[in-house]
């Protein structure tokens, strides 16, 4: 994963609007599915239409969310926005590869940010600045 800084903004700003976004997207979701019963007591409240009516508002809202989610070219990177499908069983591998992309981008992302930090150490170490790094700690060569 190459950064490529020769845009406007740095890759930092583009991923904390991302998560923004997502999270935003994510605490909205869970809000709304919060008073909804779970097994057993969703199938004994949904025989009922007061019941019937809010789950389908959710589930609404919920695809809406999702499906914005899917087209967000900020968190997919432009090229390949994911739209959300139809069918619930497609759906639901829609958000599994959703979350493998997602962590894999954030793997990727965390051993590119390790390899240049190590990097980064490994120069101060070998400067000769009278200083030897520790567990993270600067401590002065020759010192116990």
């Amino acid at each position: 994963m190459d950064l490529d800084l020769s845009q406007g903004e740095s890759p930092n700003q583009d991923f904390t609007k991302s998560v923004a976004s997502l999270s935003s997207s994510i605490s909205r979701l869970s809000r709304s599915s919060r008073a909804v019963p779970s097994e057993k007591d969703f199938h004994f409240y949904h025989n009922f239409e007061q019941f019937r009516a809010p789950v389908k508002e959710v589930a609404a809202a919920s695809h809406a969310m999702l499906e914005m989610i899917g087209s967000s070219a900020d968190i997919w990177g432009g090229e390949m926005a994911m739209a959300y499908p139809e069918d619930h069983d497609d759906g639901y591998d829609w958000v599994v590869n959703g979350n493998d992309e997602a962590y894999d981008r954030f793997d990727a992302a965390a051993e590119e940010f390790r390899g240049l930090r190590l990097k980064q150490e490994q120069r101060r170490i070998d400067s000769g600045d009278g200083f030897q790094l520790v567990c993270g700690r600067k401590k002065k060569r020759g010192q116990s």
